[in-house]
Order: structure tokens, then sequence, then C-alpha cells
């Protein structure tokens, strides 16, 4: 088959005609899109979106905004970053309102409603002024409400120097029922709070007063230092969890540095109150704390407080940084209010399901008590102290089912602390199961504390083991699997199917048991029974009705009481380990 030259020109004529025609489509296309929204590409034109609050916006530049300029109102429209910047809110002075009375500033003063998109926020320096009182300023929007702020990414340094009191938020100041989803601070991001007043601090990367707000696959980085004489709290992505929030797979990989901070001083890598699924903390967290009062709460994932309907819930979660915490100078706890120190490596109070900690757990109490009774620090590797709170959906009570240590848990006194509840799982709880701890705990108290490879005290340990050495420098009681066991007709847990082949050192009169040093049965029934250990005696002289036995090696044939439907031999052969 062959062409004539007329033929080609015609073939290439038609060619030409159909791109044409393509190129036309493409260009419509793009045109109205463009059509229905208005361009933003520089200041002037950021100031007029006060001119149509309900409109729909987007950027074409960098933007860089003066430090007061912002859009009072609320907005109800959409701004569309497509990737361009826009500097952080960072005030000389406050603004004021011309529709309500608000202590929220922001570059949008406030928002409901709203969508914002695909923005980066850079960086800024402010100086609060103490006579501003303790406003909440957010990098984005003062005072958001139902609104959806995805993939907005955190960038640069954001310093405060402060003589007065903050609630900060990079994105929010202050958030209830929003949607934060694919947020970011990049790896070369900091924060950065100092301040010699005696104020609130308290900064969220992501929102500052939180309340009802869902995270989904948010993830922060870089570094947090807070530096304060005065009243101090960090919770990674928020900082005030009102409500209840809901994360799921979020990560904070920021190391985090604070100190300061005398009441409720509370410390976080994701947040505080609410429901995590599938959250990763691989950031440390150092906090100090001179003269700490009422309710102090640090945690790898959550730090929430230990009221009980205020207590939240992680499940499939994991830390691997490693958590320090000092206390120093006088701990002058609130009598009437939440007043222990909880530290865990995924929470300070909650509950906890498959979940991990592999980070070194670290707590020095350089402190004295006006109230020894009601300062109890309470250290776990994986939780602080266990409680559920009132959700319906959350079946049982106080429970910690399927999680694992792997990292030492240490805690030192100078002396003059109150009595400390330290475990490789839990420090203080209701009902752990299926659970399991390797790594070494280690308690430094001339006297009195409650220290166990699982946990320090415990209304049930079911179906758990402990491998790790519990080293307690004093007298106490310190056990293989929990330093006290005691029934309660509230929360019915037995002790019972667990094992310990950890080295257990403790002074203890007559000496310690290996699986539990005190412990207090039902009246008139024996709630422990069928646990093994391969060191030492399972039980003190404080436990003649216990049941079980010293074996030789951890197997079926020499503790019947483990079940096969919930155990397997090891690859060694050498112990028994969950299926």
């Amino acid at each position: 088959m062959t062409y004539s030259h007329t033929g080609k020109r015609t073939l290439l004529v038609v060619i030409l005609a159909v791109l044409l025609v393509l190129t036309f489509a493409v260009l419509t296309i793009d045109t109205a899109d463009a059509a229905e929204g208005t361009a933003v590409s520089s200041e002037a034109d950021f100031k007029k979106i006060s001119k149509d609050l309900g409109g729909d916006y987007y950027l074409t530049a960098d933007i860089k905004l003066s430090a007061n300029t912002v859009i009072k109102g609320t907005f109800t429209g959409t701004l569309d970053g497509k990737g361009y910047s826009i500097n952080m809110y960072s005030p000389t002075k406050l603004p004021g309102s011309e529709d309500y009375s608000t202590y929220c500033y922001g570059r949008f003063m406030k928002a409901e409603g709203a969508t914002f998109k695909n923005i980066k926020l850079k960086g800024a320096t402010t100086k609060v002024s103490k006579s501003w009182g303790d406003p909440v300023i957010g990098g984005l929007v003062g005072d958001a409400a139902d609104c959806t702020f995805q993939k907005i990414s955190l960038t640069g340094t954001t310093k405060f120097t402060l003589n007065g009191g903050l609630d900060f938020g990079g994105i929010a100041g202050k958030a209830e029922n929003c949607l934060f989803k694919s947020c970011t601070t990049s790896s070369k991001s900091q924060v950065i709070a100092e301040t010699t007043a005696e104020r609130y601090v308290c900064i969220g990367r992501f929102a500052g007063q939180s309340d009802h707000n869902t995270f989904e696959k948010c993830t922060a980085a870089g570094t947090v230092s807070i530096k304060t004489a005065g009243q101090v709290r960090h919770q990674g992505f928020v900082d005030i969890g009102g409500g209840t929030d809901t994360y799921t797979n979020c990560t904070n990989k920021a190391n985090i540095t604070v100190s300061g901070g005398y009441y409720m001083p509370k410390v976080s890598g994701i947040g505080q109150i609410g429901i995590y699924d599938n959250c990763k903390n691989t950031g440390d967290i150092t906090a100090s704390f001179k003269n700490a009062n009422s309710g102090t709460a640090v945690g790898g994932i959550m730090a929430s407080y230990e009221v009980t309907e205020q207590l939240g819930k992680v499940t499939n979660s994991s830390n691997s940084g490693d958590i320090t915490v000092t206390f120093s100078g006088q701990f002058t706890a609130d009598r009437n209010g939440s007043d222990d120190a909880a530290v865990g490596g995924i929470a300070s109070y909650g509950s906890a399901i498959n979940c991990k900690n592999s980070g070194k757990i670290k707590v020095y109490m350089k402190t004295s008590s006006n109230y020894m009774s009601q300062c109890v620090p309470k250290i776990g590797g994986v939780i602080g102290a266990a409680g559920m709170g009132y959700w319906e959906f959350i079946e049982g009570s106080n429970i910690i089912q399927d999680c694992r240590n792997t990292a030492s848990v240490t805690y030192t006194d100078n002396g003059t602390g109150p009595e400390p509840q330290v475990g490789g799982i839990c420090g203080y709880t209701g009902i752990i199961s299926e659970s399991y701890n390797t790594g070494s705990i280690t308690v430094n108290k001339a006297e009195g504390f409650n220290a166990g490879g699982i946990a320090g005290i415990a209304y049930g340990v079911e179906n758990c083991y402990n491998t790790g050495k519990v080293t307690c420098k004093g007298i106490g009681n310190g056990s293989g699997i929990v330093g006290t066991y005691e029934y309660s007709d509230v929360y019915p847990g037995y002790l019972r199917w667990n094992y310990n082949t950890g080295t257990v050192t403790c002074e203890f009169y007559e000496g310690p048991g290996a699986i539990a040093t005190m412990g207090y049965s039902k009246f008139g029934e024996n709630t422990i029974y069928d646990n093994y250990t391969t060191k030492g005696k399972p039980y003190s002289r404080y436990i003649p009705d216990g049941t079980g036995a010293k074996v030789d090696s951890i197997s079926f044939e020499n503790c019947p009481g483990m079940s096969e439907e919930i155990w397997k031999m090891n690859k060694d052969k050498t112990r028994l380990i969950f299926k």
C-alpha cells in the first residue's frame, strides 16, 4: 500500500487537528478549575479574603505575610495552597475581633466548616508579652470548628520568647470536631520556647486546645525544646486534650525536651486523652519537673489524666524512644486532684491492647512530698497506671492485654518520696493478660516500694511471663511477676497461669517471692494458683495458700496449669511462649 504526497499532508492535518482539540480540552478543564476559585498571589490578595469569607481560594506563589496580618470574622470557605507557603502567624500585638470577643488568634481568626489543604506553614519568631495574658495562638487558624486540615506541612523554626503564658498549635490554636489528615512537620523543623515567667506554656505541633478531633496519617519530626519556670505541657500533636480525640496511623519522630512546670505538667509524643490505633513514637522524651503539683503524666504516645472518666485507650501501637523523667524540689500534690506521677512507654494512664515498648524508661525522684500517700509514682514499660474510662465500646475493666516490654525500666529515689509502683508492663493496674516482659526492672530506694517484672500492683495477672531481672536495692515488695496482688470484687482478677525465669533480688523478710511477694485473695477462696518459676520460691511467707511450683524448666509437663490454647513451646524447646 502506498500514499501520495497529498495523502500524507492530509494525514498530518488530521493529526494536528486532533492535538489541537485535545489541547483545547485540557485548557478548558484547567480554566474551569481555576474559575472555581480566586487566585491569591500576594499579601494584598490574601487580605481581600475578608471581603468574601465563604469563597474558595488558591495560592499561586509563596506568600510572605506581615506579622500582624489576619483575616477577621468567620471563614467558611476553602484555601488550597497548591504546595505553596505562608509564614505562620507571629503577632507583635494582638488584634481585636469585630464579631466576637476572643482569646484565640491566627492568620484566620476563626474558621467553621472550612477546608485548608496543600499548604506549607513556615516557622516564625514570636515574643509573647505578659500583658497579653494567656493567649491561644494558631500558626494558621485561631479558633477552628468542624474544619478539615489536609496535607498541611510545618517547616523551619518556630521560636517563642515569653514573659507571659501561651497555648500554641502549629496549625490551629483551638480546634473542635476537626479532621487533621496527612499533616506533617519536617525533619529539620524546630519548636523552641523559653520563659522565666510562672505562667502556662502549652505547645502542640498541630493543635493547641483540642476537643473531639480526628488525626489520620499525621507525622511529626524535628525537635522540640521547652524551658520555663512556669506551668508546662507538651502533647506532641496537641496540647490540652479537653475531649476525646481519635488518632489512626500517626507517628512522632521528634525528640522532645521539656523542663519547668509545677501544675499538671504533661508530656507525650502524640497526644493526650483519646483513642489511638496503629500509632508510633520513635523520638526520645526528656522531662524535668521542679516542684511538680497534681497530675504529672508522661507517655511515649499518650499523656492522659488520672481521673477515671478521662482515661484513653491505645491499641496496636509502639514506642521505641527513651523516656527520662526527673522530679526535683517539693512535690506538693493537690489533695483533691489528680496527683500521682505516672510515666509509661505507651501512656501515663489508660488501657492498652497489642502494644509494645522497646524504649528505656528512667525516672528520678529527687524530691519530697507534703502528702506522701497522694503523690505515688506509677511507672510502667507500657502503661504507668491502667484504667479504662467511661466509653461504652470498651469492654473489661482496667485492662492491658497482649502487650510486651523489652527494655529496661529504672526508678531511683533519694528516699524522701512516696512509695513507688514499678512494673515491666504497668506500675498499677486492674487486670493484665497475655503480656510479657524481657527487660530489666531496677528500683533504687531504701524502703517502701512495689515492683514486678509485669506489674508493681495489680488486681489480676493471668497468662503472663517475665524473663527479665528484677533488682530492688532496698526493702520492699519486689517480684518476678507482681510485687503486690490484691483481689477486688470490683476488679475480680486472679493471679494464675503465669511464670517467671528472671532473677529476683530484693531485701524482704525471709526473702521475696518469684511470682508475688504480697497477695490478698478473695475471702474464702484461693485466687492465687498455677504459677511457676525456675528461680527462687514462688511466694513469700505472706502468701501461704498460693499454689504453684519451682520447676526445672517451663514446659507443659512441668507446668500443667498452662493451656495449649494460649501457649506453645519456643523453637529451642526451652520454655513456653504465646501462640
